[in-house]
């Protein structure tokens, strides 16, 4: 497979580049801003919101793979941990 790869793809990166910045690039776009809501406690994770996400994305007979801690696992944890996770997930997102 390696053996038959072509050297050249027929265009330079410069003229992909250039390709590319008039495909997506435009200047007249407002440039992204961020801004902290005005209301912090309104911007917080609840633990209704940690419980809806669990129970919705995290099934308990799908496995992801090889991960150390199977995603699955998550689906069996108690609803006593809830508060925790959503009050980690607020200080790692906002502190």
């Amino acid at each position: 497979m390696l053996k038959n790869k072509a050297n050249t793809l027929g265009i330079s990166t410069k003229q992909f580049a250039t390709f590319n910045e008039q495909l997506y690039c435009n200047p007249d776009l407002p440039q992204d801003e961020f801004h902290l809501p005005e209301d912090m406690s309104a911007a917080k994770i609840t633990t209704d919101e940690v419980k809806t996400v669990i129970d919705s994305h995290f099934k308990a007979n799908k496995s992801t793979g090889l991960s150390s801690m199977p995603t699955q696992c998550i689906k069996w944890l108690s609803s006593a941990t809830y508060p925790t996770i959503a009050e980690f997930l607020n200080n790692s997102a906002i502190k």
